[in-house]
């Protein structure tokens, strides 16, 4: 089951809907049978089906109220469900999945719950006032979903009759009340769901399954927008859950967070249990290889199976020698072929703001650098564990560019990209742990954060201004003219003018050119050498205009000389279909240019090239000082 960008109470409903449907109802035997505690914390990154899998329970355990607020009748005497039913229970006559093939977890705990559903999304809250306005916000939603108790008078007090068993209407009219709401004070913002449990457990005569989803959005909130009074939010906050949660009425309750800084907001008697470290949750969260199987085979999508493994495998179950795939990823990629539209991969769900800023610092820019080439990174044990950290980091993201580099604020800064799924940690010691980009698709999404225009001005001081624009333009004209190629080299030496930084590597200086190409003209990259997940070794940009002229182009730094380079465009991969003009089932009847270039430390630039031809005896070169 995936998350949806958009959240609503038909989540469940929509993701059943659609083309990309894996079936993880089995998630409710993994509940009933493995979670023994009352009070159970769920950490899984976004993107992982924490929302449609909470709906999901809940829509299972919940006594389900008809349109005409009447309670649907399969509940005996004896609190089971009828036997005599079959399948055709309102859950399983609605969705009928796997569980539904579970006889005995359906009998004993299908539609036999009151329940209480709570989105604590408080994102964009900042100040204390604005997290109490999202809770209000909060309550009075969950409180809509339980309207038809205003019609049980059984519940309600009356104006002649006093009844110490009954309950004040107009304190629950205030909860509903869409006027009326926003004026609860604190302490009815505390009180609200317990009382709404209180009436519930009054009217059904049984204990009631609370889940709570986006329960640690409050702390995303106190890091990424600088909010302050951080330890009054969260002790407030843990107050009016741990009311909730720890009533005498309540069966058990189900907590979904996004990171491990949630264990900050609930008391020690709930356990926690975390995606990445439990391999019998992984089952049920995001998609297994035997899921993506399935769902390419059903989806009759045409990309091939080892592409798709490629780019979005890769997340690592510590301790065990399983990995999965992202959810979110997976269904929104089949969904867009379905449609025959582009993937926007992991920048549709970003979930930790001004990431380009930080990959400026020298520090960090250097080991994402590491990361993006296959390396492992190695963090200190220490990870987000309290609120002392929880403060360090919103001073860190408050002030992106001034927070001292020294190796407890980085390690910090990268524990926080693998709480928030960035980042993968595959192996852990005593002293350190060790952690990964998971996938080809973070891997390409942290590389165009690491690679802005900001980034280069500062790195480099290469402005956006007219030189660079020049430089892909005269790619865009380049033509089998010796004038052409005189013009790329006069356009290379002007960017990389006296005022510019000369790259340290081959690398770096690749980078530089991708960048150049990639925002300041039209051409495609066809061997761009972004993070493949293994390796980057590779130093060729190939490049293919919209008129189908290819040009596969080699910068190196000197001592390589630019005939060197040229010789290294000779021997790339395309090259061998430049006889016959095709590449990759595509056939080229244009030009195809060979250009090896070299920047000298006195930002001396040559260039050597070919045209339609891989014998490098031919070569043409020019300098320009």
């Amino acid at each position: 089951l995936n998350t949806i960008a958009v959240l609503s109470e038909s989540v469940f409903k929509t993701v059943l809907g659609r083309n990309a449907f894996v079936d993880k109802s089995l998630f409710i035997k993994y509940i009933v049978n493995e979670l023994s505690d009352a009070n159970v914390l769920i950490i899984a990154p976004i993107g992982f089906g924490k929302t449609a899998n909470l709906e999901m329970v809940k829509r299972f355990f919940e006594i389900v109220v008809d349109e005409h607020e009447k309670n649907i009748e399969y509940i005996k005497e004896n609190g089971k469900l009828n036997k005599n039913m079959g399948k055709v229970c309102n859950f399983c006559k609605d969705y009928y999945l796997d569980i539904c093939e579970e006889n005995d977890i359906r009998y004993e705990h299908c539609g036999q719950y009151p329940v209480i559903h709570v989105d604590m999304d408080l994102t964009g809250g900042g100040t204390q006032l604005g997290i109490l306005g999202k809770l209000r916000k909060a309550i009075h939603k969950t409180f809509q979903g339980h309207l038809y108790l205003l019609n049980r008078q059984i519940l309600w007090l009356s104006e002649t009759k006093r009844d110490a068993d009954k309950f004040d209407k107009e304190i629950f009219l205030k909860y509903c009340d869409i006027q009326k709401y926003p004026t609860l004070n604190k302490h009815e913002i505390r009180d609200g769901l317990y009382f709404l449990s209180q009436v519930l457990y009054k009217y059904y005569g049984r204990n009631i399954i609370i889940l709570i989803d986006n329960f640690d959005s409050y702390l995303s909130s106190a890091i990424f927008e600088s909010c302050f009074e951080i330890e009054k939010t969260i002790l407030f906050i843990k107050k009016t859950v741990h009311k909730l949660i720890d009533s005498s009425f309540v069966h058990r309750s189900l907590i979904f967070g996004d990171t491990r800084l949630s264990r900050i907001m609930v008391n020690k008697g709930v356990k926690s249990v975390a995606l990445f470290e439990d391999e019998k949750l992984s089952d049920y969260f995001g998609l297994t290889q035997n899921d993506v199987n399935t769902l390419m085979l059903r989806s009759n999508v045409s990309t091939n199976l080892i592409s798709i493994k490629k780019h979005f495998y890769g997340f690592k179950i510590l301790n065990y020698d399983k990995k999965i795939y992202c959810s979110n990823s997976i269904t929104s990629f089949v969904e867009n072929e379905k449609k025959n539209k582009a993937y926007n991969g992991y920048k549709e769900y970003d979930p930790v703001r001004d990431l380009d800023e930080f990959f400026k610092r020298y520090k960090i820019n250097e080991k994402i650098r590491r990361l993006l080439t296959g390396q492992n990174l190695e963090l200190s044990t220490k990870r987000i564990s309290n609120l002392k950290h929880i403060l360090m980091l919103r001073d860190i993201f408050k002030y992106p560019s001034h927070f001292p580099d020294i190796s407890s604020n980085i390690d910090l800064f990268f524990h926080l990209l693998c709480e928030y799924g960035y980042l993968n940690i595959i192996r852990k010691a005593k002293t350190h742990v060790e952690v990964t980009i998971p996938n080809a698709e973070i891997g390409f999404h942290l590389y165009w954060k690491l690679h802005t225009p900001s980034f280069y001005r500062k790195m480099y001081n290469i402005n956006d201004g007219e030189e660079i624009n020049l430089f892909g333009k005269a790619l865009n004209h380049l033509n089998a003219s010796r004038k052409s190629f005189e013009d790329i080299l006069k356009c290379i030496k002007n960017v990389f003018n006296y005022n510019v930084k000369v790259p340290k590597d081959n690398g770096e200086l690749k980078e530089i050119f991708h960048h150049a190409i990639h925002y300041y003209s039209d051409l495609k990259i066809l061997d761009d050498g972004r993070f493949s997940g293994n390796n980057n070794k590779t130093q060729d940009l190939v490049i293919v205009r919209p008129d189908n002229v290819v040009i596969i182009f080699v910068p190196v730094l000197s001592p390589v000389t630019a005939f060197e380079a040229l010789s290294r465009a000779a021997r790339n991969q395309f090259c061998q279909h430049l006889q016959r003009n095709v590449h990759v089932g595509t056939t080229y009847k244009s030009d195809v240019f060979l250009l090896g270039l070299c920047l000298s430390a006195d930002h001396c630039a040559g260039i050597s090239y070919l045209i339609n031809s891989l014998e490098t005896n031919k070569a043409i070169n020019l300098t320009c000082y």
